[in-house]
């Protein structure tokens, strides 16, 4: 298994509320814990940047996922 680290950034469209945040947090979480990635989530209330760490085909399923 070959694990890899991915690191981006994404610019906050709007203000978002505090209920779709923790949404949003809580979404990322379940669908990273079945697919083995670990992870961390920052926001500014202007952007996103989040680090994910697993293996790479997961890492790069959850990243087209975020792309498209």
């Amino acid at each position: 298994m070959r694990l890899v680290q991915l690191a981006y950034a994404s610019a906050c469209v709007g203000r978002l509320q505090l209920d779709t945040i923790k949404s949003i947090l809580r979404k990322a979480v379940e669908k990273n814990r079945k697919l083995g990635i670990t992870g961390f989530l920052c926001f500014d209330h202007a952007s996103f940047l989040q680090i994910l760490e697993g293996e790479m085909r997961a890492v790069n399923r959850v990243c087209n996922r975020i792309v498209n």
